[in-house]
């Protein structure tokens, strides 16, 4: 994978390895990104005055991102390493050891331009994982692709028949959904006469 191409997912802090799922661009469908950024500030209100006094507080950002991933026999490999890794770290005593903070990129829209490899370091608060119906869905008998209840895939499937000896359901396409709070290396702003503190434009997204 080229650099800074597809998306790019790496679990910081863990002791034994880093946990990393690589997206590459084909494994991709129904990508739908969001940027939201919020000026925070406190408002109080004084008596005989209609308008309430503000006071900056900061300003946030949130990013959101939903995609489609199609493939029948890894998406559930990908899909559970990722669910897996919003998880803590423990140490041998059962206490919390390492939160889980990441460091992600996906090709030019989310980056840290402050950084080399351009890896955006931050938090993820909510991840959604879901079925897409109108893709259908794989069924197994014995978890192999091989089994002898196996049903084939195909795009028009809307559902397929449940055998009662199947214990395994692999899904041809599932969704996911996370929002991200990125924690950058440095803060983001205007200094002094300098101007703002990212050149050539390239925050937030990169165009160079």
């Amino acid at each position: 994978m080229a650099e800074g191409s597809g998306l790019t997912i790496t679990r910081l802090g863990l002791p034994v390895a880093t946990e990393k799922l690589v997206f590459y661009n084909s494994m991709l469908s129904n990508v739908i990104f969001t940027n939201v950024i919020t000026p925070n500030f406190t408002e109080q209100m004084v008596y005989g005055r209609n308008e309430p006094l503000v006071v900056y507080k900061n300003t946030t950002r949130t990013i959101n991102l939903s995609f489609t991933i199609v493939s029948p026999t890894e998406s559930i490999k990908y899909i559970n390493k990722f669910q897996r890794m919003v998880y803590p770290l423990y140490n041998e005593n059962g206490i919390v050891n390492g939160t889980p903070i990441f460091k992600i990129r996906y090709n030019n829209l989310i980056v840290d331009p402050f950084t080399d490899d351009g890896g955006l370091i931050g938090i993820i608060k909510e991840l959604n994982v879901g079925e897409q119906f109108s893709y259908g869905r794989v069924l197994m008998g014995d978890g192999s692709a091989a089994g002898a209840n196996a049903v084939t895939s195909i795009p028009s499937l809307k559902g397929a028949r449940i055998d009662d000896k199947s214990s395994i359901i692999n899904y041809a396409s599932m969704k996911v959904t996370f929002n991200f709070i990125p924690l950058p290396s440095k803060p983001v702003g205007y200094e002094g006469t300098e101007g703002f503190n990212v050149k050539n434009n390239n925050y937030p997204f990169k165009l160079k």
